[in-house]
């Protein structure tokens, strides 16, 4: 019973402590259960975060995957540019090699500077001019020497700096050289002036021939002022008459008093001229001949000059009618007056002659005209009494050559030829007086005997003699 009680007491004290263990069991059961359930929301937590954070990653994959398409399109483009910019630099050298190389073969000197008067650059044929060196580029043309140039030089750069205008004028070299100075702005393609270009184009040629030219303008004009003569130029289509300014000053006027066309000229033209003068132009226009005129015109004070005008057609218009006419025109006042003074002088010279020839002839004395070689060129009616021979048979003979009989001296010895006083008055100038010869006299059968005295004539402003008078009476003896 004992043992029975003992094994049933045993049995409710294992009972009894299974059934504790149960429980601890069940207790740890229930904890890991929850421990299990927090792990497994955590899991679940985790597992979501893990699928948002891969559709992240995905998103970001495909992001990566359109920005390494975009780096790529932009690479591919940037491959591009770099080959553009390659062929440029290559274009920008090639195309600085061109430049250096005109630079150097145009012989033009070229000398830039920046917006500060800066040296930029040069090249030799400017340096040959300024004396500016390449070493110098870099610095201010306001420290530089330029001595070789005019003293304004730069003054004149930075006028053009200033005022961004061009500037132009001829300078000279120390050898003689003529340069056309050319200061322009440098703008850049947004037309904004970045400095200053300085060339210098060599004109040496141009310079001489313009100084010939010069020089024969001067010597024309000279010519022209001395000879009271001017230039006219019309232009037959526009009518506009441009002239020398003789033409004018001749009259008077000055440029700007001149009227316009050819009519203002005409309409000073004297009245008795006018249609002359017209008529002469109007034949020329015509093609029937030269123009050449001559005719009175009106000064500024009111009288008249006397003009004589000569030109022509040099161009014609594409239909044949005149295009421009040039002429020359000449104040000949001064020959007019003296012609209208000759004429009278002329008139009175042959009124007188006839006097003198009529007085001569109706002298009881013999009287000869002979020239240099002794020939007679003239005889009174005297002369042809006292010698016996007419005007015709004396004219273009010589004393000693009258009817094949010799001329005698005084002293009844043969004259000789060199011995004529016409000849002896002539060759020395002075008067042969009271010479004594003997002249056969065919029709009286005998010699006459003469007494004569010759006087050399001589030629206005000139000392020696070219014909005598000889002046005779007959004698006996």
């Amino acid at each position: 019973m004992c043992n029975n009680q003992d094994e049933s007491e045993s049995g409710h004290n294992n009972h009894s402590g299974l059934q504790a263990r149960i429980e601890e069991l069940e207790k740890e059961l229930l904890v890991k259960q929850t421990q299990l359930q927090e792990t497994l929301e955590e899991l679940e937590t985790s597992n979501e975060e893990l699928i948002s954070t891969n559709e992240e990653l995905f998103a970001t994959n495909l992001e990566l995957q359109n920005t390494n398409e975009k780096i790529q399109t932009v690479n591919a483009e940037l491959y591009k540019v770099n080959s553009e910019h390659v062929h440029k630099i290559d274009e920008l050298t090639e195309l600085n090699a061109d430049f250096d190389n005109l630079l150097r073969n145009t012989f033009i000197g070229d000398l830039f500077l920046d917006k500060n008067l800066i040296v930029r650059k040069i090249n030799e044929v400017a340096t040959n001019i300024t004396k500016i060196t390449s070493a110098e580029v870099g610095q201010s043309l306001r420290h530089l020497s330029l001595d070789s140039l005019y003293a304004d030089f730069f003054r004149d750069i930075e006028g053009v700096a200033t005022t961004q205008t061009t500037f132009e004028r001829e300078v000279a070299d120390s050898q003689g050289n003529w340069y056309l100075m050319r200061s322009v702005p440098y703008l850049t393609k947004e037309n904004v002036m970045d400095g200053v270009l300085v060339s210098f184009i060599d004109v040496t040629h141009q310079k001489k021939i313009q100084m010939v030219a010069d020089n024969l303008n001067v010597r024309l004009d000279n010519a022209l002022r001395i000879g009271e003569m001017s230039w006219w130029e019309w232009d037959y289509e526009t009518n506009e008459v441009h002239t020398g300014e003789g033409k004018y000053k001749m009259l008077g006027f000055e440029k700007e008093e001149i009227g316009e066309g050819y009519e203002w000229w005409m309409n000073r033209v004297h009245p008795d001229d006018y249609e002359p003068s017209m008529e002469a132009m109007r034949i020329h226009l015509k093609g029937e001949g030269n123009y050449f005129s001559e005719f009175r015109i009106k000064h500024k004070s009111g009288h008249y000059l006397w003009y004589r005008d000569k030109g022509g057609i040099v161009t014609r218009q594409a239909d044949g009618k005149p295009k421009l006419l040039i002429g020359i025109v000449q104040n000949v006042s001064k020959e007019k007056y003296d012609e209208h003074k000759y004429q009278e002088a002329l008139i009175r010279a042959k009124q007188q002659e006839t006097e003198h020839t009529l007085l001569i002839q109706n002298l009881s004395q013999g009287v000869l005209l002979q020239d240099e070689s002794g020939e007679i060129l003239y005889a009174n009616a005297a002369t042809e009494n006292i010698f016996g021979f007419s005007l015709n048979e004396l004219k273009g003979k010589t004393l000693d050559n009258l009817g094949g009989k010799k001329l005698l001296k005084d002293d009844y010895t043969d004259l000789l030829s060199d011995s004529l006083p016409s000849l002896l008055a002539i060759k020395s100038g002075l008067t042969v007086e009271n010479e004594i010869i003997g002249i056969y006299n065919p029709k009286r059968e005998l010699y006459v005997w003469v007494k004569l005295s010759t006087f050399p004539l001589f030629k206005h402003n000139e000392n020696f003699a070219y014909k005598a008078y000889t002046i005779f009476t007959e004698i006996e003896k």
